[in-house]
């Protein structure tokens, strides 16, 4: 099996977050092969130094994130998994409970995003996703032909982000989002979201900031100390409550 991570490096002030991950990567799977692909300014090959990746590629063009997942859907066959770049695995992803199935991952809430500035909607998170490309490939098929959609009813694309203007505000449906209400996905459950944590906005911490001030102290102490790292999920469970 693949893991594929995409490392978006904007700057190389928040390097280290951008490419986080391979730093623990073998931690959460260490009988998987590790494929990066880098884009972005500051994206250097040299960077699989970090951890053990047995493929890389640079982009010359950077790719959207939701184009990136599509691409992997549409060209493998065999069950693989996404991860962002800024993850810290504690102990090995029990992998074995998502085979069978089209994709699972973390469901997070719908909350109102000071960020996008929109009421953002549920859907399974694309920081870590478990992928059957065939299973979902015939899920999407199936949701598509349902649909019926054509040159005046024209479908939306499942994979990208969309910032969508309502009667009642603005909605933003992040990266896989339409994918999640269209299709639904299994849920990790308790035991593989306590074997890593996500930072959040690692690759780009510097205009959640300008939002959300204090956001990169908050990743540098998180960085910092292992327990408060661990601790994080509870906050980020907080932090949907209050934006509920």
């Amino acid at each position: 099996m693949k893991i594929f991570i995409l490392c978006t490096a904007r700057s190389r002030k928040i390097e280290r977050t951008s490419s986080l991950t391979l730093e623990t990567i073998h931690v959460g799977f260490p009988d998987t092969h590790v494929h990066v692909d880098f884009q972005g300014d500051w994206a250097r090959s040299e960077r699989i130094e970090v951890g053990g990746v047995h493929s890389s590629t640079v982009f010359q063009k950077p790719k959207i994130h939701g184009d990136w997942i599509k691409g992997l859907v549409y060209s493998e066959e065999n069950p693989f998994v996404i991860a962002d770049p800024d993850l810290v695995f504690f102990s090995r992803f029990p992998i074995e409970k998502y085979i069978g199935n089209a994709w699972a991952g973390d469901l997070t809430p719908s909350f109102n995003c000071p960020v996008a500035k929109a009421r953002t909607a549920w859907r399974f998170h694309t920081s870590l996703l478990f992928i059957d490309p065939i299973r979902l490939r015939l899920e999407i098929r199936d949701w598509k032909a349902k649909v019926e959609a054509n040159q005046f009813v024209p479908g939306v694309d499942l994979f990208r982000p969309a910032l969508i203007p309502t009667e009642d505000g603005n909605r933003f449906y992040d990266t896989c989002s339409f994918l999640s209400h269209a299709i639904g996905a299994k849920h990790f459950d308790d035991e593989t979201l306590e074997c890593y944590r996500h930072l959040h906005a690692g690759t780009w911490s510097d205009i959640v900031e300008k939002s959300m001030p204090g956001f990169q102290d908050m990743h540098r102490k998180l960085l910092s100390d292992r327990q408060f790292l661990k601790e994080s999920r509870t906050m980020q469970n907080e932090f949907y409550r209050k934006h509920a």
